[in-house]
This record gives structure tokens, sequence and C-alpha cells, in this order.
């Protein structure tokens, strides 16, 4: 049995043979049992006949003498089986065996079957001791045989399996010495990864397989990972983890480690994953995540969720965001509605508890409170998800729309402001052919008398009629083909026919790519400046042409006349020369009221005592046989226009004219309405109570002679200032002008001068 040279089963035949030969025997076998199945197999089988018990036959357990000996997990000896009582055994009965001598054989503790040695004929005596005890030895030796063979055979198939799982394994495998680090072995999968073939492999250190500048990182790490057998695949300073193949690319690895005990010395075996995919992947989803990120704080929309069966709520970053609170904030249903208005709050319970108990989805737009007391709208959905009927969990939108609800209030505000101004207001679309209106307002369709459905969608124009002027027409042509703000006045037609002045100013709108998109039709009726711009060209003509030259014809013959008649005829003529050169006083007077309204200043602050210091100074030069003074304070300023000059001037001359020596301009300070005064006092006779009514009232109907037609002049200007004149005819004449300080919404623009120009009807065509 110690014999290397032989293999077990010589042992096994050699050994049969010396214990047929010992015991005098004709059979020596050895059986496996296979309790299970119920049979015994003949292993091996020593000495004759060739019949009895060949290797490879299988025997009925129940029919064996060795059941005995397994049972009795000893030792069994039959001499003389019939005479020993074994005659009825079915073993005796199958196989006729008188003499029996079997022991059990165990492997590694367990039972593996016997070996016997048999004979058909009785031995003359019992066996003794010592033969009893060379079976069982002879058993002993067999089963230590069997259990390392057994094990040889175990360590082999591992060793095969474990080199096939080897070489089969996905990952690198490479077993490196622990002191020097150099590679000694490895499998397929390294040879793979690294693109070197295994002799070059076991020529390189691992370390050799790393990027320059992680070297010593990784010799830390591999010595870390070998110790706590971990995994890791990032270095000590949190970089990524490679290897550096033989082509010179970088390969993101994760690897593991761990110290194996070997009999030539302490190795480390290094498993190594190639996780460039997972790398891609989890920058993928890293760079999407930032995008999401990036897009719900974009449009300030996030998410939230809530299981109904835990009660747990959860909200994405930018719900919190919004609601000012910090990122790792953990709400509660009640922390989520406390944040919402107290008068907005009942609506989101009762939302959620119609998605929980009926399953009925919401869209509201709420109020939310932040942490920091900031009021801001929010856009909330909410979406059930019902498994058997019952709702399981709540997921939805959280977006904040407090820019969109201040647009859209903005814009009600405009688009109400558009609604109620006080002109015309139309919008067309640049981009549709033949520039559509899209919109007009009430003025529009007051001033025009179309409604907003004939308007909406034709061309503007419609207002046009026959006499529409085709100039004032190109005009508003030319703003649209150049694309600019352009202002025109044109005669257009009412619904009805009427026709009125229209000033129209068309301005372009550009879109967020800087192209023209609309134009903006500002109307406005200017038929009665229209009429006051025809009244004023009546009388030029009529006063300054036709008036003034008659008028200098009937002087000449007056002066004729009272050059070569008797004294009552040159007394009439004179008064006839004197009538002729008032007339021609009026029309000079027209010149300078044609003047003071070609243009339409708008009032403005300035400071009165320094336009009456500019006044006071050219009269005195033009009237130097009279004394005229000033009373002034510091400055004072009031609303005017520079016309406020033309009304000094003319006052003091019309003062001068009616007989005054001495004329005073003062400047009085604020009265309690808060109103700058200029007087201007004279010592003459007075000024007549004709004239004093035109002062006052502008009426037209006693302007026949120059100082009437200026003193009209006078009330129109400063009305048209928003100002108010007083005249008082005692001890001489004191008009009085009251100037507002500060601008005032309710200030006229000339009423009453407008009312008494226009006559009863200021709309009447009948010029």
């Amino acid at each position: 049995m110690s014999a290397d040279g032989l293999s077990l089963e010589d042992k096994q035949t050699e050994a049969l043979a010396l214990g047929r030969e010992y015991l005098g025997v004709e059979n020596g076998h050895i059986e496996r049992a296979d309790e299970a199945a119920g049979i015994h197999e003949i292993v091996a089988s020593a000495g004759g006949p060739a019949t009895l018990f060949p290797p490879g036959e299988t025997l009925n357990r129940a029919t064996t003498y060795c059941r005995r000996t397994m049972d009795a997990d000893s030792p069994v000896a039959l001499a003389d089986a019939p005479e020993e009582g074994w005659a009825d055994d079915p073993a005796y009965e199958e196989h006729g065996l008188a003499c029996y001598l079997g022991a059990p054989i165990f492997v590694r503790g367990e039972s593996y079957g016997t070996v016997c040695f048999v004979d058909e004929t009785a031995r003359e005596d019992s066996f003794e001791a010592g033969e009893k005890a060379f079976v069982e030895l002879l058993a002993r030796l067999l089963g230590r045989e069997l259990a390392a063979t057994r094990y040889e055979a175990e360590l082999t198939d591992a060793h095969k399996r474990r080199g096939t799982l080897v070489e089969a394994a996905p990952d690198a495998i490479f077993l490196v010495e622990a002191d020097t680090a150099e590679i000694t072995d490895v499998n397929e999968a390294a040879i793979s990864l690294t693109g070197y073939d295994s002799a070059d492999l076991e020529g390189m250190t691992v370390f050799d397989l790393h990027p320059t500048q992680g070297r010593d990182q990784c010799q830390r790490l591999l010595e870390g990972l070998a110790a706590a057998g971990d995994t890791t695949s990032t270095l000590p300073d949190g970089g990524q983890l490679e290897f550096r193949t033989a082509d010179g690319d970088r390969v993101p690895i994760e690897m593991s480690a761990s110290t194996v005990e070997l009999s030539d010395g302490r190795y480390i075996q290094g498993i190594v994953r190639d996780i460039s995919e997972r790398v891609r992947r989890e920058r993928e989803l890293a760079r999407e995540r930032e995008l999401f990120a990036y897009s719900q704080q974009l449009a300030s929309v996030g998410g939230w969720e809530y299981d109904c069966r835990t009660g747990v709520l959860y909200w994405t970053d930018e719900v919190c965001r919004i609601h000012g609170v910090d990122e790792t904030f953990t709400p509660t249903v009640e922390d989520a509605l406390s944040f919402y208005h107290p008068e907005d709050r009942s609506d989101i319970r009762v939302a959620n508890d119609r998605a929980i108990e009926d399953g009925e989805p919401y869209d509201l737009e709420l109020r939310v409170v932040t942490a920091d007391d900031d009021l801001r709208w929010v856009r909330v959905q909410g979406r059930p998800t019902r498994e058997d009927g019952d709702t399981v969990r709540l997921r939805g939108t959280f977006q904040d729309v407090t820019e969109r609800k201040e647009r859209e209030r903005q814009l009600r505000l405009r688009t109400r402001a558009m609604d109620e101004a006080g002109v015309g207001i139309s919008i067309a679309d640049a981009t549709e052919p033949d520039a559509p209106l899209v919109y007009v307002n009430d003025a529009f369709t007051d001033l025009t008398g179309y409604d907003r459905d004939y308007a909406v969608g034709a061309n503007c124009r419609f207002l046009q009629g026959p006499d529409t002027d085709e100039t004032a027409v190109d005009v508003i042509r030319d703003a649209i083909e150049h694309e600019e703000t352009r202002t025109t006045e044109l005669l257009n037609y009412r619904a009805d026919g009427t026709p009125f002045w229209n000033e129209l100013t068309v301005t372009p709108v550009a879109n967020s790519a800087g192209e023209t998109s609309h134009f903006i039709g500002i109307q406005r009726d200017v038929t009665s400046r229209k009429r006051r711009e025809r009244l004023v060209g009546v009388l030029n003509r009529v006063l300054r042409h036709n008036l003034r030259n008659d008028m200098n014809v009937v002087a000449g013959l007056g002066e004729t006349i009272a050059a070569t008649a008797d004294d009552d005829v040159a007394a009439r003529a004179e008064m006839m020369v004197g009538t002729a050169r008032d007339l021609i006083r009026v029309s000079e007077k027209a010149k300078t009221v044609e003047t003071a309204l070609r243009d339409d200043p708008a009032p403005r602050p300035l400071d009165v005592v320094e336009v009456v210091e500019r006044a006071v100074t050219e009269l005195r030069e033009t009237h130097p046989e009279t004394t005229i003074r000033c009373e002034l304070p510091g400055v004072q300023r009031a609303i005017a226009t520079d016309r406020l000059e033309m009304v000094l001037v003319e006052l003091v001359e019309n003062a001068i004219a009616a007989g005054g020596s001495q004329v005073t301009v003062a400047v009085v300070p604020p009265d309690d309405d808060g109103r700058v005064t200029v007087e201007v006092r004279d010592d003459g006779p007075g000024l007549p109570a004709m004239e004093a009514r035109v002062l006052r009232q502008a009426s037209e109907s006693p302007v026949d002679h120059g100082s009437s037609f200026g003193l009209w002049m006078v009330n129109w200007l400063v009305t048209e200032m928003g100002g108010e004149v007083n005249v008082v005819a005692e001890n001489g004449t004191t008009v009085t002008i009251a100037l507002q300080q500060g601008r005032r919404d309710d200030a006229p623009r000339g009423g009453a001068v407008t009312e008494a120009a226009l006559g009863d009807d200021p709309n009447s065509w009948d010029w």
C-alpha cells in the first residue's frame, strides 16, 4: 500500500491476492455499496473462478453477506455458514458461499463498502483473531488509499474548473508578486483589455499599466485593496482609476484585490473590470441630470411625488428652490400646505382629496408664500396613480408662473389702457398680405363709426373716400414700406359717410427676431384744429389783404377830399381817414394773430420775471415817450409758453395807445391758490366796457378795430397756457394774468376761444 509506483487498481489487486493466499480462500473482492439504489458493485476481484464476482458485476444488496458487515460496522466471519445458522440467509441461498470474512471500508468517515474473502467450501476451523485483524487492517488501508485518490481527483477537477472559470471570466485577472508587483500570470481577458500578449505582461509590473502620474497612488491603492479585500474605481485623491493599453489609450477600470499565500510566496490577485461603458453612461446620466436641473431652473418647473401608503412627500431641487428652502429640506404634507396663501389653501386641499379619493387629476394656479416671505404664483398639477381602484401615489409638476402672471397683469392693464384710450388705436398684422387689422379700440369705433367686427380683418384704407388726398396716403405707404414712424393728416370718412380730418401716426413694432410684425396706428380727430386753421386763413385773407388794401384806397381818397373841400366836408373826410387807418391797424393785428397761431407750443415752466424783463426792455426802446416801470421779485416760475412775451407787449402797447403816460408791469408771488400773477397797470382814462368784455370773454362780435383784436388775442393765448385773464378799469386800467405754478390735467386749452372762433357748431363744415 505504500508503494508509490503502483496504481490504486494494482494495490487493490495485489492486496486481495495476498489476503486470499493468507486466508486460504477461493476469492477476495471489494464491493462499493449504493444503499439508495440497493446494489453493491464489484470494483476489484482476485481469484477464481472467473464467474465468481468479476469486476463490474452488480449484486443485489439483499443477497450479500456484506450488508451484514456494513450494518455491524465491524468484521463478519463465517467458517461454515449452514452450520452456523445462515442456511436460510438470502446471501447463502443466492451464492452458496459457506465461508466468508469481510470488513467495512470507510472513506473520510463515510461508509464506502467492504473488502471480503469467500469460498464455496466451508473451513474446518473458525477464523482466528489475527486473520480478522488482517482483513480489518486491509479495509483501513484501502479506505485511506481511496480517500487519497478521491482528494487528488477532486483537486484536479477543482483546478480544471478554476482554470476554465478564470479563462472564461469576462474580467481581467492578474496574479502579481506581493513584494515586487511583477505580473506572474494573467487570463485571456487581461490580454484583451491591455492589448499586450501574455509574454509581455509577465515581464511587466502592474504599475506599468497605470498612467505615470498615478503610480504612487495606485501602489497604495493596491496594497490597501489586498489588505481589505475591497473593490474600487477611484484613486485615493478621488480621480478615476485607469489602465494604459499597449496603444496608449486610457481605459477606466474597477479593481478588486486579495492576498493569496502559495507554496513559493505571497501573491496579490487582482480582478480588473473595464468600466468604459459604465463611465460613459454615468457621464451621460450626469449630463442629462445637469440638463434636466438646468431645464427645470430655466423653466422654473419641478416635480413632486406623494406616496399615499407611506405618507412620504418628495420634492425635486427646483420645487425646493421655488419654495425658498434648502435642497436638503424634507417636506411633510402639512409643510407643503402651509406654504400656500391662506386664501388658496382650501383649494389645494380639496384638489388633493379628490385626486386621492376619486382619482381626479387637477391643474391649478395658486399663490404661495416662500420661506423668505416672498409671494409667488405657481402652477401645480397633480396626476393620481391607481391600483385595484385605490390611489397609491400622486405625481405632478410645480412651476413658478409669477413672471407670466405679472406679464398677464401688465398686458391686461395695457389692453385696458388701449381700450379706454381717448384716441383711436389700431394694430395691423405686417406679416399677412394687405396688413389686415387685428385690433381696434373703443375710441377707434367711436371715431369712425365702424364696429369692431367690420374693422378687424380689413385694411385700414376703408376709411378713405373720394376727397382723400393721395399725397397724404403716400406718406403712410412710405412709412409701411420703409418700416418707419410717420405722421400725416388726411381726410377720412366715417361709416355714415361724414368726413373728418384724421391725424394718423403709424409706428412699426418688431418681434423678438427684430423683424417688423405689426403696425400700430394712432388716430386723432383734428377737425376742429383744421377749422381753426381755415378760420385763421380767412382772417388773414380778408383782413390783411382785401380789407387792408381797400382801406388804404379809402384813406387816400379821404385825405384828398380833406385837402380840397370846405370845412364841413373836410371834417367828415378826416373822420373817414381815421376810421380807415383804424381798420388798417386791425389788419396789422390780424398779422400778429396769424404769427401767434402758426404753431402750437406746449406750456412749460418758465421764469416769469425773466420774460417780463425781456418784454419791458423791448418796449422801452420802441416807446421812449412813455414811462414803463417794473415791480419784480426774485425768480418766479410758472407754466406758460414763449407767447407770454407777446401778450405783455400787446397789453402795454394797448395801454399806451389808450392814452396812458405811465405803465407798470408787476409780478406778484403765488397766492393761496398757488398762482403767479402778472399785472399791467396804466394811468389812462380806463379801458372801455366793450373792450373789457373782449378781454374777459374773447367774444368775436365787437372785434371791429385793432385794440379789440389784440385783446381778443391776449385772451386766446393766456387761456391756451392754462391761465386766466381779468381786468379792472378804475383810476386807469389793471389787467391781471394768473398763471399756474404746476401742470393741471383740467387746465383749459382755449375752450372759450375755440367756441368763440368756431361758433355754435364746432363740427359744422359750413365754413
